[in-house]
């Protein structure tokens, strides 16, 4: 029986694009074929968005998110 579960994964990027790459053909390459891949831009000045949306636009299953502005996120 095949598994019928849809997964959504999220993946924050921020100037990741010695990694990123890698990052998403991982996902890419499992077996399971019901998923999404949300990956949210938060800024990054280097490359990362323009891999992110390559792949976005050779796989309806991705979906890329970026406003083009950094969040500072301070924890107390």
């Amino acid at each position: 029986m095949k598994n019928q579960t849809y997964i959504s994964i999220g993946i924050p990027i921020y100037n990741a694009e010695a990694y990123l790459e890698d990052a998403i053909k991982s996902i890419l390459a499992q077996t399971h074929e019901l998923w999404e891949l949300i990956l949210i831009d938060d800024g990054s000045t280097d490359a990362s968005l323009a891999i992110a949306k390559r792949f976005e636009e050779s796989d309806h299953r991705i979906k890329v998110i970026a406003d083009g502005i950094k969040k500072n996120c301070l924890l107390d």
